[in-house]
């Protein structure tokens, strides 16, 4: 799968701003918390994730948001 930062991600997804309110410091975050895959490359300066691990956190995400509805 490809690797994006976390701009172009945004640009890709933009219902991830949307809906699920992440910034792209959230992005940042959630490589620095283990919760995707990616790198964060000192030379340039910018933080690459794979898109295969934020496809599957974004699943992740969307299953425990249809768990916590209640039905009335």
């Amino acid at each position: 799968m490809p690797k994006y930062t976390p701009d172009e991600i945004l640009a890709k997804y933009p219902e991830l701003q949307s809906k699920l309110n992440w910034r792209k410091q959230d992005i940042g975050i959630f490589l620095r918390c283990k919760l995707v895959r990616g790198y964060y490359d000192s030379k340039r300066r910018i933080t690459v994730i794979d898109e295969k691990s934020l496809i599957e956190l974004m699943e992740f995400a969307n299953g425990n948001l249809d768990k916590q509805k209640v039905d009335i």
